[in-house]
């Protein structure tokens, strides 16, 4: 499963690295990364939680 940051919808809040920073990480300019390319199978219910958890709702999935 892929997860992808709407970059221009992320306000750097650091919630969706605080749940899953495996899948989730800021970079210098306070942005929301997602760090692997495909989330493996062990990640898929950390990561989506951190979806959830988006306050802006930058995070999405397929």
């Amino acid at each position: 499963m892929k997860f992808k940051i709407k970059s221009e919808l992320c306000r750097g809040c650091g919630v969706c690295e605080a749940v899953c920073p495996n899948v989730y990480q800021m970079d210098s300019s306070r942005v929301a990364k997602v760090v692997t390319e495909s989330v493996s199978v062990d990640l898929i219910e950390c990561a989506m939680h951190g979806e959830e958890v988006c306050p802006v709702r930058a995070i999405i999935h397929n």
